[in-house]
């Protein structure tokens, strides 16, 4: 079972350099609500762009409400990498810090 991270732990981890955040939510969302500083690899194509991301640190999935970045953080542990799922995703994210 993939662990949960709440936004402000998550935020945490990300300025600490312990981890990154991965938005997989589509083109079209970023365009919406683009945080400007999460590597973003759509989640359609994650199985085939996966090795772009760094092993050496926790990665942190999110999408716009935190289903999607669920299936993510799942197949990046399936596949060896330290993830964990941003709980209520953008949404929640936004809600706390802010577009």
């Amino acid at each position: 079972m993939v662990e949960e991270i709440r936004p402000k732990e998550a935020k945490e981890r990300i300025l600490s350099g312990a981890a990154i955040c991965l938005d997989v939510r589509t083109k079209e969302e970023i365009e919406e609500s683009n945080t400007g500083h999460f590597v973003w690899i759509e989640l359609s194509v994650l199985a085939e762009r996966y090795a772009e991301l760094p092993k050496n640190k926790e990665i942190i999935c999110l999408c716009r409400s935190g289903k999607r970045s669920l299936a993510a953080a799942e197949f990046l542990c399936k596949k060896g990498f330290r993830a964990k799922n941003l709980h209520g995703g953008i949404i929640a994210w936004e809600r706390e810090f802010g577009k």
